[in-house]
């Protein structure tokens, strides 16, 4: 009978050992942002190196490493870290594809007592082959004779009413003159100041770009290009790629405003799919409440993948209002675990983002 209650009592706490959850803050990350510089599209596979340590009295259960784009792919050096122990997560890069300033995440999942996922990112300025090497042969006009000095405007977080200008170097690589004469696609926040500009040979000049951001109506990454119109004879048409991340800042909001500011929340922010074979639609659905007092706005809804959608019938919501939304996930071309990101901007200024994270573990039919 003793030898029983010894052995039921080594079971109760082995297993309540084994269950143990350890939390994300106990992960001691010696970085969870790596930047990569600038990169070339035509290099092989890059690696990310993210170490950390354990320093909870718990066992890290690695159940999981993912990555938000296929062109990376992540692994862990252990999948079991004990107390006081490292390890690694591993993340390779592969540019081919990509031009200008390029954001990618990394996912590591586990037993985690008060998050989903712990969540590392990796940044790169990926430029052409021009200029990838010193040692590369390159003749004039290969790329036309007006050069650009860099391949994108790359602004970062940046407040939704900035005014600025940014500058491009040009560089007049050929035998004669080249006038850049006007935008063929103009974004409504931007203005070159000072077209039409002409460059004689051998010579070098600056388009000043006038951004005013207060012209556009949006939050949230913004990625495109601005292309201009020259007489370069072998490539008349040049792009340059834009990209920043438009936030508003709350942080002078005064108190008396925050209490009656408008106020999300969602029946939950982790959409559960479950298994499914490559190629099925699923859906669920989750609550969208205006728990402020005032009127709640969802001025943007983007996702890391099309696959899944968040579309409300309405993007106003009353105080003390609440929506239902359905959230859909298509899983054609997926295979394995899959966890997606559906990113809603508001106008709270406690929770002016918040994330919507889609499950689902996807297997090919046969």
């Amino acid at each position: 009978m003793q030898k029983q209650l010894v052995f039921f009592l080594f079971f109760i706490s082995f297993f309540g050992w084994s269950q143990a959850q350890v939390s994300v803050n106990d992960l001691v990350f010696d970085k969870i942002t790596h930047n990569f510089g600038t990169v070339f599209s035509n290099e092989t596979a890059l690696s990310a190196k993210y170490t950390f340590t354990n320093t909870s009295t718990n066992i890290l259960y690695v159940n999981d490493v993912d990555a938000s784009c296929g062109c990376t792919n992540p692994r862990v050096t252990k999948d079991t870290v004990y107390p006081g122990e490292s390890a690694s997560i591993l993340a390779e890069f592969n540019p081919t594809g990509f031009f200008g300033h390029v954001t990618k995440h990394v996912y590591l999942r586990g037993n985690f007592t008060d998050a989903y996922q712990v969540e590392l990112e990796f940044v790169a300025d990926v430029q052409s082959e021009y200029n990838a090497s010193k040692d590369q042969p390159y003749y004039k006009g290969q790329f036309g004779y007006l050069v650009l000095e860099k391949t994108d405007f790359s602004w970062g977080n940046i407040l939704s009413n900035s005014q600025f200008t940014d500058t491009l170097k040009l560089i007049n690589d050929g035998y004669h003159d080249i006038t850049i004469s006007k935008m063929v696609n103009t974004p409504q926040f931007a203005t070159i100041r000072n077209l039409p500009l002409t460059l004689a040979p051998n010579t070098k000049s600056y388009l000043l770009l006038d951004v005013d951001l207060t012209k556009i109506d949006t939050v949230g990454s913004v990625y495109s290009f601005i292309q201009f119109a020259t007489n370069d004879r072998f490539f008349p048409q040049k792009e340059i790629s834009y990209s920043f991340n438009a936030v508003i800042d709350y942080t002078k909001m005064k108190k008396r405003h925050v209490r009656k500011a408008p106020h999300i929340f969602l029946s939950t922010n982790a959409i559960e799919m479950g298994k499914m074979y490559s190629g099925t639609i699923r859906t669920k659905k989750v609550t969208i409440s205006n728990n402020g007092k005032s009127d709640l706005k969802l001025q943007r809804i983007d996702s890391d993948c099309t696959c899944a959608l968040l579309e409300p019938r309405k993007r106003i919501l009353k105080p003390g209002e609440s929506v239902e939304v359905e959230v859909k996930y298509d899983s054609i071309h997926k295979k394995g675990v899959q966890v997606k990101r559906i990113n809603i901007y508001t106008n709270d200024p406690i929770n002016p983002l918040i994330t919507i994270f889609v499950h689902a573990t996807v297997k090919s039919k046969g």
